[in-house]
């Protein structure tokens, strides 16, 4: 059994956890209490940088992204050049893209401090694969890649629906961007024992052996990952979410050869099972 509070006298942050040892020949219990102070101000020093970070950094980008839309939007009163409204589409998709990105940083960092809720339940795997699966095939196709999924029928994980949708989609999207036109994404599910499992395969350009032990470190960037402008969050964001739910990311490579993405989850019943 664990307490947490704070000791009036001095200010300090005790965890006070009581304990049972049980040997062949003897029984015991012993307190054991724990400042904590300094974890605490950690903690609290970080919530206090999310809470900037989501203000005075997306403040001025959506004020920025609200104008170019509104300049975009002007209409046949003020004609833009095509090059000029390239500019702009241009503005607003970046916009866009470092919105997602603090969106992600910020996610990543509440997951790891365990204050991100985490709404766990049965969740139809043939459904949600699927719908993650046709929003990328628009993509496949512009690029000339083969992209197919195949998923058993009341095929159910334990799992927070939204969070392993964004999870598959950053690993759906990176297999995309590093298999050439003519290459393959697999995606697929089945149970394996008390868990689930979902695979990413690809037969795109793989991973050195060099980034395959730091990939889903925060910030580490791969020389591939450098080349297409990758920050590092995507993959961290990946795990972050998986242990969350209970689960784990796992990845082979061979440079060359392509890569294989498992996400594992713990199983459940369909929805409406008995």
């Amino acid at each position: 059994m664990t307490f947490k509070g704070k000791y009036a006298a001095t200010g300090r942050e005790l965890r006070v956890r009581c304990m049972r040892v049980r040997l062949p020949s003897l029984e015991s219990h012993f307190i054991l209490i724990e400042d904590v102070s300094s974890q605490a101000e950690a903690g609290r020093q970080r919530a206090q940088w999310r809470q900037m970070l989501a203000h005075d950094f997306r403040n001025p980008l959506m004020i920025a992204h609200g104008t170019l839309c509104a300049v975009k939007s002007m209409g046949t009163g003020h004609p833009l050049a095509p090059d000029d409204l390239a500019l702009i589409e241009g503005g607003i998709r970046n916009c866009r893209r470092l919105d997602a990105l603090i969106g992600t940083y910020l996610d990543t960092e509440r997951l790891e401090d365990g204050a991100m809720p985490v709404h766990a339940g049965s969740v139809d795997l043939e459904a949600l694969l699927h719908g993650v699966v046709d929003e990328f095939r628009p993509a496949a196709r512009t690029g000339g890649r083969v992209l197919t999924c195949a998923v058993p029928k009341a095929l159910a994980a334990r799992a927070d629906p939204e969070l392993l949708r964004r999870a598959l989609a950053n690993i759906l999207g990176n297999a995309l961007k590093f298999t050439p036109a003519g290459g393959l994404v697999a995606v697929d599910a089945a149970p394996r024992g008390r868990d689930v499992v979902i695979r990413v395969a690809d037969n795109g350009q793989g991973i050195t052996p060099e980034d395959l032990p730091r990939i889903f470190e925060r910030y580490y960037q791969g020389e591939d990952n450098e080349r297409h402008h990758g920050l590092g969050l995507g993959l961290t964001f990946c795990r972050a979410a998986m242990r969350a739910m209970g689960g784990e990311v796992e990845v082979e490579s061979e440079r060359g050869r392509g890569a294989v993405f498992t996400l594992r989850l713990p199983s459940a019943a369909p929805e409406g099972a008995p």
